[in-house]
């Protein structure tokens, strides 16, 4: 005889619904969205010339001067130089002084050379200022490539087409320094302090090392740079950068875990567990790369639907869990959810890694590798322990397990509120 087809049981639906309710009368998630708004960001170039080593670089204008919301004194607030501030409805709005910048740039490239220092066996040297540039979003020329860095390095002090008002983060400042006499050997960058709360997760720093073979090497460090970074041009080294971040972005991506707990949670055996990672991993594997590469519609609502689909893929997975309706999920479906959370992948990793970029492939394999080991490393501790709570209380697993699931159902929901109308507003 056939296996007979799976049905919804009237016991385990009400179930789920009463978890949900529960659920729902004490959750206290607030639902963040997949992106970090605002970030701050330090991009460095190293090349090695017969005069020295030069570092051309670019980063965010509160980086260069400092943070301009520091405590006030008795006086008032002191602003670091090339800015100035004007009262809002919620606070202070710090501006750019492009003024100051167009006409006496000099202090501002101080300020950069004295917060990076190149070290060599211990010891520092000091970098001699070539040239500052500053540019608002929008009038930025890229910075992906060697030959990119140095045509933004010549640009202006402050372009002239530039008027009105800018807001100092949506200003980026190239920097063109040299430290004299450092030979071709690996040497280790400290930044003296990142300016403002240095304690904040949104300040990502890129560094490229030109080796002089031509080889290049990348490296990615998301938050403040509180040590002596190694700068050695090693390919492997470098793509170690990427794999932490891509273990990191699963560890922190919310919707991520939440779909791969409930594909866990909904596994009856540990070979269909195995199945269901494996067909996940191959479809964001794919949608990763494409996204990185830039081989998406570039249309307004594409990035909101996909965000908008992946919470509702964690509503499916859940209910797929709770109800067990499993064959329903089946490895094409999971394949097809995971080039959904693959595209969500590849938005954070397109902040930090442009299509010309350097080591690209590399970089690439890397950021994927770390997705899988962060995964892997999350299905490795959920399955013992589900496992072991099956085994202690078969009748309480039905419950426990709904309970899990609604969780993670109503924080989706929550996402699904939140994205939505975004999405609805990008199709108008």
């Amino acid at each position: 005889s056939g296996r007979r087809p799976s049905r919804l049981h009237p016991d385990a639906m009400r179930r789920f619904l009463l978890a949900l309710l529960l659920v729902f009368a004490a959750l206290p998630v607030a639902a963040r969205a997949h992106f970090i708004a605002g970030a701050e960001s330090r991009v460095i170039h190293f090349v090695r010339e017969p005069d020295g080593l030069h570092a051309l670089v670019e980063l965010t204008l509160p980086l260069a001067v400092g943070d301009p919301a520091r405590p006030a004194t008795s006086d008032g607030m002191v602003l670091p130089p090339y800015v100035r501030f004007e009262p809002g409805d919620d606070g202070l709005l710090f501006f750019a002084d492009g003024a100051r910048l167009a006409t006496d740039p000099a202090e501002l490239g101080a300020r950069i050379a004295s917060h990076h220092a190149v070290l060599i066996d211990g010891r520092p040297v000091a970098p001699e200022v070539r040239s500052v540039s500053t540019f608002p979003r929008g009038f930025d020329l890229p910075f992906n490539t060697l030959d990119e860095a140095r045509a933004a390095a010549a640009g202006p002090p402050w372009p002239d087409r530039v008027h009105g008002d800018v807001d100092i983060l949506d200003v980026l400042v190239v920097a063109h320094l040299v430290y004299p006499g450092v030979p071709a050997a690996a040497f280790d960058l400290l930044v003296a302090g990142d300016a403002g709360d240095i304690g904040r997760p949104d300040l990502v720093t890129m560094l490229v090392d030109h080796a002089a073979d031509g080889s290049t090497a990348v490296y990615r460090f998301q938050g403040p740079l509180d040590g002596p970074v190694r700068v050695d041009a090693g390919p492997l080294e470098a793509a170690w950068t990427f794999t932490v971040e891509g273990v990191r972005h699963i560890l922190e991506g919310a919707d991520h875990l939440l779909f791969v707990l409930c594909l866990t949670l909904g596994a009856t055996s540990l070979a269909t567990l195995v199945w269901r990672v494996s067909a996940f991993t191959l479809g964001h594997s794919v949608t990763l790369v494409a996204g990185a590469l830039g081989w998406v519609p570039q249309v307004p609502w594409f990035i909101p639907a996909i965000e908008t689909g992946i919470a509702l893929s964690i509503i499916y997975a859940a209910l797929a869990a709770a109800l067990r309706f499993g064959e329903r999920l089946t490895l094409l479906v999971v394949a097809l959810i995971g080039l959904l959370h693959g595209f969500g992948f590849s938005f954070v990793l397109q902040e930090i890694l442009q299509p010309d970029a350097p080591h690209l492939v590399l970089s690439l394999a890397a950021f994927n590798v770390g997705v899988e080991l962060g995964q892997l490393a999350v299905v490795a501790l959920l399955w013992p322990l589900l496992v072991l709570a099956r085994r202690r209380s078969a009748v309480a697993e039905p419950w426990w397990r709904g309970a899990v699931a609604a969780t993670a159902a109503m924080i989706a929901l929550a996402w699904v509120a939140q994205r939505a109308p975004v999405l609805w507003a990008s199709l108008a």
